[in-house]
């Protein structure tokens, strides 16, 4: 009896304890205070702060006050923090379902600590791997360290995923702008290769040399499916150039497998170890970052980075909780690839649902994490954070910018621009706009709720003194007016949902029927929504609330150039942009096609011009890169078209020895970025601001400016800027000539501005106006589609399962984030509902080894996945079971049925697993998604991805009669895809017919599976670079 009650006590819930409850009671009472309330105590603000070293937390922002956090103390009492805290750093194994010591505090430790793991000091032997990795470093890049032909290595690609791949690139990308560090990498390049798409091979190698490159594969058993798969596919282009000696002199591992290591080819000395009490999320300190960041920046950098992690290792692990720094949006474009570092390391480390002691939680558990840079993140998805769903916001700013800029005459410094945003947000989140300060402002009263912020909306602010290595590492410790909803059709439908929410999806996609008749195809594009929680009737439920809302009259008026931006009174005629040239779409009486098709005929006429080099800058030279500085929409969408048409065949040929980057962020840092390795005399900047008034833009381009006019004189810059703007008086002003000034409308959002001068312009220039074209020809397709199809068979549709969609997120983002991110009715009334999807993804393989822990046993969002039959760049490795492609897709379609499905314990008992794991290994499923399969990925296809996802996004803001337009668990999913791995080959080598797999999964592998691989799977076939 005695030891039945010592396991129930061991089984408790945190939730269970007074504690909680009491908290949970004080939070119902202060959520009735407003921040702005808080605000006014300069006690209560005072208290809620922390320093160390220079590193200034301030927590005011959030809604508590100093009951709040007594409670919150109390909490951490009964959840015995502090113990489990020292049990960690004393080496005890906390991580229980896996009998393993939670030691990465080790990786850093100095070298005179003691930090055991089974009785054992761990440091001594993590300092034995540091020591050999200084050495190999230092004979690396003092060039003793040769390769096949008796060259230095001066590049290195760091193959791994997840973790090994995540936390060693947000470093990087902050070190790269760092003087000291980038002094030191000079004539160095370091690239990443994480995705098993053979997109992301082709982009890791182009423009190397095998001759001169390093490959540091990076798998702890050295089994990992897609990093082998990428280090076998770069081992055969190194071998296929040098010969199979090559490979021990190219190639090392981080690894404690040495007997695969060496049968992989690599010497067992060149192997750097790390432990199994270092969880790849948590490796970053480990050789999986150490080793790769000591070859392109020096150990001792490095050693400042870990010191840098020690110190708040040092600081959480003996301050009191009162001045404990905890710490994602930050204010530093050098901390760009934090946030993805931190989503994969919050969302797969906390995405869990049951406790440690796999009791099922009774509350939702994991952040969702996303972040952008500085003010690239204002001009993305600020609409939503501030009057959309309340997502508490980290803000981290820097004192002192790696790349100090100030022009002469300019109110403020690069980088005091950014930082007044960053000081200015958290208090127009929590402070708000009232109706009684937009009346005294004299705002029109129809506008009064659509520009009243409710505030109220918690934060953090982190202040670090400077990013230096010692500081990243620091923070990488841290880590009409009735309302739709009033209607008979929604509550017909909140009805039946309670109802459908009983039924478990692996039950709906045993009906083939109902499978087949949520499909929907055009143009080869293939939709699969059968992973929805939805039947028949719920679909029909849905197309009765679509005639509620007036969807169908909603989409003619926004074709017809109705003015539905009712609050700024617009148009909304981004179909426009892409309609054939003899379309009538009218705005206020006049045919505006006739205008853009002007406008594209002039970018046609100029970028045929500037590519074939008669266009030449002040010394003669033609002009062979750009550089387009815009924001929010000007940089997003034209971004992510750009980084889909790089590996595109027919358009990198197009783009041969032509370079096209973007500037957005006003960090100073993003301006070094973008200049890097540039000459002026051979540069064209395109300044896309529609009033030329945009203040991030504005600066932007003003440095730029100063950067042409300091080397070629103040008269180049007629021949070396151009516009993208209708305000021509304020372009010639800043010395453009207004000719070269490219006109975009008024009822074009922002957001919706890529099939503008926006995004053709840049593009054009990059790729030549004839793949554009396509790329519009392909929008236009599906907004004939949106127009004309029926409910039943259109297309809506961001889990992106090709690497060349790696920059669709972000502008989705953006898109629909933005767009439908309201508060209030179109009308102004208050909103009884959440409006705006929190959208966010990575692309492919990467993802899964980020966020979809989280995905699988955390909380429940509904994914859309993104896949396509034909791959820009086909890879086969002779004697390969599948291709790089096929690997890829394997995991494509295998990841939506392990979402829906789940895995029961009636399964994990079949299979022998531990009685003390099943709750662990239990993954409920019953989550949705979508899978959309395309063709190709084509400018037309391109084209047509990015159609389909602007009408979803304006559908959702039609129905719920919002204003869209203005501005105011990893295991399943693997052991899955090994499955459809092997019926690939079947199918592929052997002709065998696809079985085994549900009817939805079946339709989409037989349609895969029709079309003829671009890779016979006789003969190596490698990226075409």
């Amino acid at each position: 009896m005695a030891l039945s009650v010592a396991v129930m006590a061991s089984s408790a819930l945190i939730c269970d304890t007074e504690q909680w409850k009491g908290l949970q009671a004080h939070v119902g009472a202060i959520q009735k205070t407003h921040l702005r309330d808080l605000m006014d105590d300069a006690e209560r603000c005072k208290a809620m702060t922390a320093e160390y070293e220079g590193i200034f937390l301030d927590y005011s922002r959030q809604r508590a006050t100093g009951e709040t956090m007594e409670k919150l103390f109390k909490l951490a009492e009964a959840a015995k923090l502090k113990e489990k805290i020292e049990k960690m750093f004393s080496g005890d194994k906390i991580n229980s379902t896996e009998n393993r010591s939670v030691l990465h505090v080790a990786l850093r430790a100095p070298r005179d600590e003691v930090i055991k793991s089974d009785g054992v000091n761990v440091v001594p032997e993590v300092w034995g791997v540091k020591d050999k990795i200084k050495q190999f470093s230092e004979t690396f890049r003092s060039g003793s360290w040769v390769g096949a032909t008796g060259k230095a290595l001066t590049n290195v690609v760091s193959v791994g995923i997840g973790g090994s791949f995540l936390g060693p690139l947000f470093v990087h990308a902050a070190l790269q702008t760092d003087p000291e560090a980038a002094e030191s990498a000079k004539g160095r390049q370091l690239r990443f290769l994480a995705n098993v798409d053979p997109v992301d091979v082709a982009r890791s190698i182009k423009d190397l040399d095998p001759e001169t490159t390093l490959v540091v594969v990076v798998s702890k058993t050295f089994t990992t499916a897609e990093t082998m798969l990428n280090a076998r596919t770069l081992k055969e282009w190194i071998v296929s150039s040098l010969g199979p000696d090559a490979v021990a002199k190219h190639m090392i591992a981080v690894s404690t497998n040495l007997e695969l290591v060496e049968k992989f080819g690599i010497d067992p000395k060149n192997a750097f170890a790390f432990w199994d009490w270092v969880g790849g999320r948590y490796s970053v300190c480990s050789a999986v970052g150490v080793l790769p960041l000591s070859l392109q920046y020096g150990f001792p950098i490095v050693q400042k980075f870990l010191e840098g992690a020690a110190s708040i290792d040092k600081h959480f692990r003996s301050s009191s909780f009162e001045k404990n720094i905890p710490a994602i949006l930050p204010y530093s474009q050098a901390l760009e690839k934090f946030a993805p570092h931190i989503q994969q390391l919050s969302m797969e480390s906390n995405g869990k649902g049951v406790s440690i002691d796999g009791v099922q939680l009774s509350f939702e558990t994991g952040e969702i994490d996303f972040g952008e840079p500085g003010t690239n993140g204002q001009h993305s998805f600020y609409q939503l954070i501030h009057q959309g769903r309340v997502i508490p916001c980290d803000f981290i700013g820097v004192v002192k910018s790696q790349q100090p800029v100030y022009l002469k005459g300019e109110i403020v410094s690069n980088h005091d621009e950014l930082m007044s945003n960053f000081f200015a947000q958290p208090d127009a989140l929590a402070y708000g706009k009232t109706p009684e300060q937009l009346h005294s402002e004299k705002v029109p009263e129809h506008l009064i709720p659509h520009k009243t912020f409710q505030g109220n909306r918690p934060s953090l602010s982190l202040l670090l003194p400077s990013l230096s290595a010692y500081e990243i590492g620091q923070v990488a410790v841290m880590a009409s007016s009735a309302l739709i909803c009033d209607t008979e059709q929604w509550k017909g439908l909140q009805a039946h949902v309670g109802a459908i929410q009983k039924t478990h999806l692996r039950d709906l996609m045993d009906d083939a029927e109902r499978c087949k008749a949520m499909t929907a195809e055009y143009e080869g594009i293939f939709l699969d929504y059968s992973r929805q929680r939805a039947t028949g009737e719920t679909m029909e439920k849905l197309f009765k609330l679509a005639e509620a809302a007036k969807l169908k009259e909603k989409i003619e008026k926004m074709f017809s150039g109705d003015k539905i931006n009712s609050t700024e009174n617009r148009s909304v005629l981004h179909v426009a942009l892409r309609a054939p040239r003899d379309e009538v779409i009218k705005s206020d009486g006049v045919n505006v096609v006739p205008e853009v098709w002007g406008v594209k005929d002039k970018i046609k006429q100029f970028s045929e011009t500037f590519r074939s080099g008669s266009w030449v800058g002040a010394t003669g030279k033609a002009l062979t890169n750009v550089v387009s500085v815009g924001i929010g929409g000007s940089f997003l969408g034209p971004l992510f078209v750009h980084a889909a048409l790089q590996t595109d065949p027919e358009a990198a040929e197009s783009a041969k020895g032509r370079q096209l980057r973007f500037l957005a962020n006003v960090d100073p840092v993003d301006v070094a970025r973008s200049i890097k390795d540039l000459d002026p005399e051979t540069t064209l900047v395109v300044v896309v601001s529609k009033t030329f008034t945009t203040a991030e833009t504005m600066l932007n381009a003003r440095t730029l400016k100063e950067w042409i006019v300091s080397s070629l004189g103040p008269d180049a810059v007629a021949k070396h800027m151009i516009a993208v703007s209708t305000n021509l008086e304020l372009v010639e002003k800043f010395g453009i000539d207004p000719k070269n000034a490219f006109a975009f409308w008024d009822w074009v959002g922002g957001r919706y501005s890529v099939c503008s001068a926006v995004g053709v312009l840049p593009l054009s220039l990059q790729y030549g106006f004839p793949i554009v074209q396509k790329f519009l020809e392909g929008a236009a397709s599906i907004d004939k589609h949106f127009r004309s199809s029926s409910f039943e068979k259109n297309i809506p549709a961001i889990l992106p399962y090709s690497q060349a969609l790696e920059k669709f997120a972000p502008h989705i983002q953006q898109l629909s984030m933005e767009s439908n991110g309201k508060g209030v009715s179109i009308d102004g009334v208050q909103l009884s509902f959440e409006t705006g999807e929190i959208d966010f993804g990575e692309p492919g393989t990467n993802g899964q080894h980020s966020f979809y822990q989280l995905i699988h046993q955390g909380r429940v969002i509904p994914c859309d996945f993104i896949g396509v039959v034909k791959s820009q760049q086909p890879v086969y490795l002779k004697g390969e079971i599948v291709s790089n492609h096929d690997e890829l897709m394997s995991n494509f379609f295998a990841q939506p049925d392990a979402l829906a499905y789940g895995k029961t314990p009636e399964q994990l008992h079949s299979e022998k697993v531990p009685e003390h794991l099943i709750p662990h290994k239990t993954f409920q499923g019953n989550r949705p998604s979508l899978s959309l399969l395309l063709p190709s990925l084509s400018a037309y296809e391109i084209g047509q991805l990015l159609s389909i996802y602007e009408h979803r996004i304006a559908v959702q803001g039609f129905l719920w009669g919002i204003n869209s337009f203005d501005q105011w668990g990893v295991e399943l999913g693997k052991s899955l895809a090994s499955q459809v791995r092997k019926s690939l080959h079947a199918s592929r080598m052997e002709g065998k017919p696809v079985q085994g797999f549900n009817s939805s999964t079946a339709s989409l592998l037989t349609r895969y599976l029709a079309v003829e691989p671009s890779t016979p799977y006789n003969t190596t076939t490698m990226p075409k670079v």
